[in-house]
C-alpha cells in the first residue's frame, strides 16, 4: 500500500488545486473567448450584447450561491448518518489499480452520467422546461455557457453528486471534472469560427464547438443530438452523435423562438420556459 501513497497524494493535490482554481479558470476562459469573439466574430450575435450578458451573469450568480449553499446542504441531508459509501466501487478500484486509474475512471463515469442527465432533460417535459432556458438564446456566444436555470443546475448537481457519493468517488475527481468543464464550456459556446480541419480531428474524442453548436440548433433533428459534455464518445455509443460541416454550422439557427420579454432575467428565472 505504500506504493500507492505518493500517487494518492498527487491526485489529492491536483483535486485541491482544481477546487481552488475552477472559478478563475471559468472567468479567464470567458474573458479570453469574449476577446476572441470581438476580434474574430462568426456573425451569429444579432442583439445587443450587454443586456444578454447581464441576464446570463445574474443567473450565474444565483447558481453560484445555490451551488455553494443549497447543493452541499442537500447532499449532507441525503447522506446523513452514513458511515461511508453504499457501494465503494472507486475505493475497491483504487486498491487494485491505483489512484490515477480511479481519476481516469471517475472522469469517464462523471461524463457518462452527465450525458444521461442531459438526455433526460430533453426527454422529460418538466425537466425540459428548465433546461430550455439554456437553449433559448438565439445569439449563442461565450456568455451562453452561464445561461442555466437554477432548478436545472441544482437537480443535476444533486443527482450526479449523490450517485457518485454512493459509488465512493473521491471529491478530488469531482473537482478536476469541474475544472475541465469550466474551460470546455467557454470553448463550446464561443461565437468564433473554428477551422474545419481542427473540428474534424478533435471531434473523434471531444464534444467540439461544432457538435455543440448543432445541439443548440432550433431544428429538433439537431438539438436532440450531441448530449455529451466533455467527450463525444457516449453520443457515438448510444446513437446520438451528429456531425456537421462548416457550411452546415454557418447556416444553423439558434434559440427556441421565444419573445425577448421572456428572455429577460425575470422571464428566465421564475418558472422556466413554458414550452
Amino acid at each position: 500500500m505504500q506504493g500507492l501513497a505518493v500517487p494518492a497524494l498527487a491526485v489529492q493535490a491536483l483535486g485541491d488545486w482544481a477546487e481552488r482554481s475552477w472559478f478563475w479558470v471559468a472567468v479567464a476562459s470567458f474573458l479570453l473567448f469574449a476577446a476572441i469573439e470581438s476580434v474574430r466574430p462568426d456573425g451569429r450575435v444579432r442583439r445587443a450584447t450587454l443586456p444578454r450578458w447581464l441576464t446570463h451573469i445574474a443567473l450565474l450568480a444565483g447558481n453560484l450561491v445555490l451551488g455553494t449553499v443549497a447543493v452541499p446542504a442537500l447532499l449532507v441531508a441525503l447522506f446523513a448518518g452514513r458511515a461511508g459509501p453504499a457501494l465503494d466501487v472507486f475505493g475497491a478500484l483504487g486498491g487494485v489499480a491505483g489512484p490515477w486509474v480511479v481519476l481516469a475512471a471517475g472522469l469517464l463515469a462523471l461524463d457518462l452520467q452527465v450525458y444521461w442527465c442531459h438526455r433526460l432533460q430533453h426527454a422529460v417535459r418538466v425537466l425540459w422546461r428548465f433546461h430550455a432556458v439554456h437553449h433559448s438564446d438565439p445569439d449563442m456566444d461565450v456568455s451562453t455557457t452561464w445561461l442555466h436555470h437554477p432548478v436545472a443546475n441544482v437537480a443535476s448537481a444533486v443527482v450526479v453528486g449523490g450517485t457518485m457519493a454512493l459509488l465512493g468517488l473521491p471529491l478530488a475527481v469531482l473537482s478536476v471534472y469541474g475544472l475541465l468543464e469550466a474551460g470546455m464550456g467557454a470553448v463550446q459556446h464561443a461565437a468564433t469560427p473554428i477551422p474545419d480541419r481542427l473540428e474534424r480531428w478533435t471531434r473523434w474524442l471531444l464534444l467540439t464547438p461544432g457538435l455543440h453548436a448543432a445541439h443548440h440548433s432550433a431544428d429538433p433533428a439537431y438539438h436532440d443530438t450531441n448530449y455529451g459534455n466533455l467527450l463525444s464518445v457516449f453520443d457515438r455509443v448510444f446513437g446520438t452523435y451528429r456531425a456537421i460541416d462548416a457550411t452546415g454550422r454557418a447556416a444553423l439557427v439558434y434559440g427556441l423562438g421565444i419573445s425577448p420579454a421572456r428572455q429577460s432575467l425575470a422571464g428566465q428565472s421564475v418558472a422556466g420556459q413554458r414550452l
